[in-house]
């Protein structure tokens, strides 16, 4: 059947139609589905005059279009590319030159455009282009060799047969060869590339952290600088060499490149630490087909044979590793967790690192290092190094001559060697590095030995060193700094009989023992003999028994009972009860609130030291011989800082402040002088106890909250525990507050305040007062007079008010703020602060907000000055700093440089007198540099910056910012957006920033400043705005490559550098006070124009007046703007 067609033609369905087409036909379709198995009966298509040469054949969707006349011509034939619908291809396309067959179309090129959607696109036979477009697209090749692109989204493509090229674009791509040899490029993104099990594939993973797997066969992977981090996991299931995979690093270097292993997988960092490539299972050593590949530098190609001549670090995990070492040297770290960590043949090294480690170094001869944590470390066969580390470790060398490395911090750790070597140069070192066998302790528990060589934290204790069954556990020489012990020296040697950690029973005999509890509540008995018992920790009973015995406490809450014998007994910490029992003893209960009585009726000496706790002394001595006193001696204490005091019967001396204190049974009992037989010996002086009678005591608190007050003379009043309120009366008072968050009044009087421990408040009141904050958050008030306050430790408040006064710090003084209200600006009433034994050349100096931060001693300390920065008080700034070596005024503070930073929000910054660095961030912020060389940094945000006075560095950053310089020679940044700088007085180079418009502004008396920027076009030029001056006032000159821009009359101008060297630099605007304005292209007119005229040194041109102000007028009227 023979049709011609017009618009829509619809033929029998199965049989042969012919369409026929002449030029100017318009816009036809033809739906016929033909007899897709049978050639013969393909539909014709007919194009009369017309040649296939000059026919564009083009695809749309899934339709197929013709344009055999031009444009405006065109046949569809809907449906013709539908992979589901063969029957729509039965066509034969015939021209006067040719006739085209449904093959000659497949062998054609056809380009496919998705949407901004997510769409799914299918190519045919032919050799198909796809653009995806944006949107998460699926795009299948089909058959032919296709060219398909993800372009944006999350895309997946499927290359189908044929060799294809695979383009993901942006997002995260899913690329899949299938068939052929192809070409991946991941592109941007995290992407999955596939290769084909049939072909040979390229695959290049672009940016991001993509996953690669080439497939059977050989395939070459290609990386460059920036690829990410990214992961080879081939199939290939082939060793041989033609099927050995090229990796390929463009640009890179082997010698540059880090080869590294993790698990059993290989690491190449080619391009420095952002850029990664894994290997997966490359090292497993059932699948050598993982190793199938050839590494391709600029330099070199490495082989399989290369990478297994390298030696690799292993390293674990967090977690609780096993990990294993080949044949090779091999370095294993086991990092975090309790590791297992098995060498393997070779000479390795093995590090534990953190964790409670198992490290085997099996065959050969190990290094193995242990770490943190209690580990276990067995050399195995070979010489082998051992070194636990820190942590109680256990130490196996195993066969032939091992070497035990120790330093100090190793912990307790145990050696137990099956070395069977009686041969003395085979024998076992054990090596104490920067250790001398001067200081190291030997001693004995069970059979086993045990050497302390850094004190008593670490020791090594050998198994079974004594054992006379088993002569193989002493083969060994100790390795001291200075000397080496062989098993000789050691059997020459005395020990000491130690406990244990448990709760001991240990008993001496009649020689003279030293006897050591260790931990636990041990029980020791001295027996006969000058005995040394040492409790250690725990709760324990020491008996010296008979004999001059030195008894020794340690931690814990001991007894002590010397016995007969002129006996020393030393408490410990704790709170020990101490009994001298008969002869001359000597009694120190060390820290903690001890019992002691030397023993009645003879004559015994107490000792005490600061810190020694809460004391009580039970002795009835004889009242008639003085010779007997017993002595109570203060080391290191003065009698004027000593504080008498009276509890009921019982006298109360404090030598080193409220928390130690020495109390006396009885003292003051009326029936038995016997309890006052005592001498008082401080570091000056020595009292008798008829001496204490007489002197007036001072007023103590309780455990409890007490409320304290002192009369009219001059008192002393200690708070003692609790939360106490102290209030000194008239009079020059001392209040000591002690423990607990106290109250302290000094009122009337030159008083002295001491906080103590807690939280305290103290007021000075009236007077030139001393306030001592002590440990706590204190707040100290110091009120009228000239007073000195020192915080002490803890994050103290401190305010001296009003006139001179003297703050004083010293290191670990704490987080301290000073508020002072004083109202003076005359520099002898300035206050001092003082930094005791502190350098200015280690002070660092920092603002925040209007706040001045000194810190004198480190990170951990710091005062914060409050106010200091505030521009309307001077008073906040009537401070001299005093330090060691040099004292600060204020105009030292004033040259310093402070860096300001600014918040995200919109922040008002005021610099100072001094050279501020002052950072908006983002914001719009508003930044006032005030005096000083001031850097100012808009960053983020539409900010407004005024340099103010000084010489200004003004950067805008991103945002329309306005840049205000202000007094003095500054340079001004715009950089991004549209930016409006004002140079203001001085000399000022402007920088409005390149490709962009910015405006610049100047005002009478700007001097002579300097502009350079840059602009592609008239859109982007820039404006100079001269508010002040008219269009007749300003005069242009050409020099060099610069425009000058004087005002006639004074020494203003503006130099626009580098106009004459580049377009770029003549995108400007001119703009005057009497609303002219001029631009780029007239400019040269006026320069030409002006140039046969000169100008003296105040910009006045050199002719008549009248003449000059008739050609200027003339000029102006013929090239400037209304």
């Amino acid at each position: 059947m023979n049709k011609t067609v017009k618009n829509i033609q619809t033929g029998n369905d199965w049989a042969k139609d012919r369409y026929f087409f002449q030029p100017g036909h318009g816009q036809s379709i033809v739906r016929d589905k033909g007899n897709e198995y049978d050639k013969a009966q393909y539909n014709d298509l007919i194009f009369t005059r017309a040649c296939a040469s000059n026919a564009t054949f083009s695809r749309s969707g899934n339709d197929l279009i013709i344009k055999a006349y031009g444009p405006a011509d065109y046949v569809i034939l809907p449906d013709y590319f539908n992979p589901n619908n063969a029957y729509s291809r039965a066509f034969n396309f015939v021209f006067t030159d040719k006739t085209l067959s449904r093959n000659d179309i497949a062998a054609m090129t056809f380009m496919l455009n998705g949407t901004n959607i997510d769409d799914v696109l299918y190519g045919w036979e032919s050799n198909d282009i796809i653009n995806g477009g944006a949107g998460n697209d699926t795009i299948y090749g089909g058959s032919g060799n296709d060219t398909l692109n993800g372009d944006s989204g999350n895309d997946h493509l499927y290359g189908g047969y044929g060799n294809d090229i695979l383009n993901g674009g942006d997002g995260d791509d899913y690329l899949e060869g299938e068939h052929g040899d192809n070409m991946l490029v991941g592109g941007n993104g995290n992407d999955i590339l596939i290769g084909s099990d049939d072909g040979y594939n390229v695959l290049i993973g672009g940016t991001g952290n993509d996953i690669l797997a080439g497939g059977d066969g050989k395939d070459l992977y290609i990386f460059q600088a920036g690829h990410g981090r990214d992961v080879i996991n081939d199939k290939s299931s082939q060793t041989d060499v033609s099927s050995i995979n090229d990796v390929k690093f463009e640009k890179a270097y082997v010698k540059n490149a880090l080869f590294s292993r993790s698990g059993n997988n290989l690491i190449i960092e080619a391009y420095g630490g952002n850029d990664s490539v894994t290997l997966t299972d490359y090292f497993c050593p059932d699948s050598p087909q993982k190793r199938a590949f050839n590494f391709i530098f600029e330099d070199k190609t490495l082989t399989v044979e290369d990478i297994a001549q390298m030696t690799f670090v292993i390293n674990g995990t967090w977690i609780d590793d096993i990990i294993t070492g080949w044949d090779s040297k091999d370095i294993i770290s086991g990092w975090l967790g309790n590791d297992t960590i098995y060498g393997g043949k070779g000479d390795d090294i093995l590090y534990g690192d953190a964790g409670d480690d198992w490290l085997y170094g099996e065959e050969d001869n190990d290094t193995l290092n242990g770490g943190d944590g209690n580990d276990h470390l067995y050399g195995g066969n070979g010489q082998d190094v051992l070194n636990g580390g820190s942590g109680n470790d256990f130490l196996d060398g195993g066969n032939g001559k091992d070497f035990y490395i120790f330093q100090s911090g190793h912990g307790q750790d145990t050696i137990q060697d099956n070395s069977t070597d009686t041969d003395k140069t085979q024998f076992n070192d054990v090596i104490f590095e920067n250790a001398c066998f001067a200081d190291a302790k030997f001693s004995r528990s069970g059979n086993n030995l045990i050497i302390k060589a850094y004190g008593d934290k670490d020791s090594v204790t050998l198994t079974d060193f004594f054992n006379p069954d088993n002569q193989y556990s002493r083969s060994f020489n100790f390795v001291f700094s200075d000397k080496t012990l062989s098993i000789n020296d050691i059997a020459a040697m005395t020990f000491i009989i130690d406990g244990t950690n448990g709760d001991d029973i240990l008993k001496g005999w009649d020689s003279n023992d030293i006897i050591n509890g260790g931990l636990g509540n041990d029980i020791i008995y001295g027996g006969n003999g000058n005995d040394i018992l040492n409790g250690d920790d725990g709760n324990d009973k020491l008996y010296g028994e008979n004999g001059n015995d030195y008894l020794s406490g340690g931690a814990g809450d001991d007894y002590l009972d010397g016995g007969n014998g002129n006996d020393i007994l030393i408490g410990g910490n704790g709170n020990d009860t101490l009994i001298g029992g008969h002869g001359y003893d000597i009694l120190n209960g060390g820290a903690g609130n001890d019992i002691l009585n030397g023993g009645d009726w003879e004559k015994d000496r107490y000792i005490f030291q600061a810190g020694h706790g809460q004391d009580i002394i039970n002795d009835l001595g004889s009242s008639t011989d003085k010779e007997q006193y017993n002595d109570v001696v203060f080391e290191n204490a003065y009698i004027q800082n000593v504080i008498f005091s009276r509890s009921g019967n019982d006298l109360i001396i404090k030598a080193y402040g409220g928390n130690d204190s020495v109390t006396l049974s009885n003292f003051f009992s009326q029936s038995n002088t016997g309890y006052r037989a005592y001498n008082f010996v401080f570091a000056d002086i020595t009292l008798p106890a008829d001496i204490i009678n007489n002197i007036n005591i001072s007023t103590n608190g309780t455990d409890g909250d007490d409320v304290l007050h002192g009369w009219e003379g001059n008192d002393i009043i200690n708070g003692k525990a609790g939360n106490d309120i102290l209030y000194g009366g008239s009079g020059n008072d001392i209040l000591n507050g002690d423990a607990g968050n106290d109250k302290l009044y000094g009122e009337d009087g030159n008083d002295i305040l001491n906080g103590g421990d807690g939280d305290d408040y103290l007021d000075g009141g009236n007077g030139d007062d001393i306030l001592v904050g002590g440990s706590g958050n204190d707040i100290l008030i110091g009120g009228n007079g000239y007073d000195v306050l020192i915080g002490g430790t803890g994050n103290d408040i401190l305010s001296g008010e009003e006139g001179k006064d003297l703050y004083i710090f010293q290191a670990g003084h704490g987080q301290d703020t000073i508020y002072d209200k004083s109202q003076s600006t005359e520099e002898c009433q300035f206050n001092d602060i003082k930094f005791e034994k502190a350098l200015s050349s280690n002070a660092i100096f920092s603002r925040t907000g209007n706040n001045l931060i000194i810190k004198a001693y480190g990170s951990n300390d710091s005062v914060t000055l409050d106010n200091y920065f505030d521009r309307e008080s001077p008073y906040t700034r009537a401070f001299n700093f005093i330090f060691e070596d040099k004292t600060f005024t204020v105009d030292d503070i004033a040259k310093m440089t402070f860096i300001i930073e600014g918040t995200d929000a919109d922040d008002v910054l005021n610099g100072w007198d001094s050279n501020d660095i002052i950072n908006g961030r983002k914001g719009n912020d508003v930044i006032y540099g005030g005096k000083g060389n001031d850097i100012l940094y808009g960053n983020e945000g539409n900010d407004t910056l005024y340099g103010e006075e000084g010489d200004d560095n003004i950067i805008g950053g991103s945002g329309n910012d306005i840049l205000l310089g202000g007094g003095g020679n500054d340079s001004l940044f715009g950089e991004e957006g549209y930016d409006i700088l004002n140079g203001g007085a001085g000399n000022d180079y402007l920088y409005g920033g390149n490709f962009e418009r910015d405006m610049y502004v100047f005002n009478a008396g700007h001097g002579q400043d300097v502009v350079s920027d840059m602009a592609a076009n008239s859109q982007q030029g820039d404006i100079l705005a001269f508010k002040d001056y008219k269009s007749n006032e300003l005069w242009f000159s050409h020099n060099g490559n610069d425009l000058i821009i004087s005002h006639l009359g004074t020494t203003d101008q503006v130099t626009v550098k580098n106009w004459y060297l580049t377009d770029y630099c003549r995108q400007y605007s001119i703009t005057t006070a009497d609303g002219k304005e001029i631009f780029a292209s007239q400019i040269q007119q006026l320069v030409n124009a002006m140039s046969s005229f000169s100008t003296d040194s105040q910009n006045i041109p050199s002719i008549d007046e009248q003449k000059m102000l008739f050609n200027q007028q003339a000029i102006i009227s013929s090239y400037w703007g209304n």
